[in-house]
């Protein structure tokens, strides 16, 4: 949906990074499009909530419940202003 944002407001990018930290693998995703406020973040992880027109807002709760079901998380923070970022941690496999 977020490159539905990026077409329509004619700008932005994804970014994915990863890195390494003492107990913990993570995956960073940065959305550039804009428009994201800390409102939206507060309750991105809320089910059963959305904004759009056709959703259950189902989606990123079910995925913060998988990731914490393995040891890991998701989250969400506002970056640069107006954009998102999402972080993956997933416990390093030995």
């Amino acid at each position: 949906m977020r490159f539905i944002e990026i077409k329509k407001h004619g700008k932005g990018k994804i970014f994915i990074t990863s890195e390494l930290n003492d107990d913990m693998s993570l995956l960073r995703f940065k959305d550039t499009a804009g428009s994201v406020t800390n409102e939206i973040i507060f309750r991105l992880f809320e089910g059963f909530k959305t904004a759009k027109q056709e959703g259950t807002g189902i989606g990123l709760a079910f995925c913060k419940f998988t990731m914490q079901s393995f040891g890991g998380d998701i989250s969400a923070n506002c970056v640069d202003a107006d954009c998102i970022e999402f972080v993956l941690s997933f416990p390093k496999v030995i």
